[in-house]
């Protein structure tokens, strides 16, 4: 069995590092690559990072969601860890979402 299989099928908490990780390393490869054709000060780079990092939250709270469905028994087992990252992760999420121009 390959390594990154046995790094995704071990538990949810592993399922959703990989995902945000994922999403983070297409951020950082995305980014230089959306430079390219963009002359002078545009901030196109850091926009297109900015937007991937944003979905990456919102990508890592579903794959949250949905594999605890498919790992009921480890998140019964274990939901005391499992609830206090899934409440973090909403929490950076929502105060995202929320965050006003006070």
């Amino acid at each position: 069995m390959p390594k990154l299989f046995k790094i995704i099928t071990a538990n949810p908490l592993r399922i959703v590092a990989t995902v945000f990780l994922l999403f983070l390393l297409f951020g950082f490869i995305g980014a230089p690559i959306a430079e390219i054709g963009h002359s002078g000060g545009e901030q196109t780079g850091f926009a297109f990072f900015a937007t991937v990092f944003n979905v990456a939250w919102y990508a890592t709270i579903a794959a949250g969601i949905i594999s605890a469905f498919f790992y009921r028994e480890w998140v019964k087992k274990h939901w005391i860890r499992y609830a206090l990252v899934m409440a973090f992760l909403l929490f950076v999420v929502c105060s995202a979402i929320f965050r006003g121009n006070s």
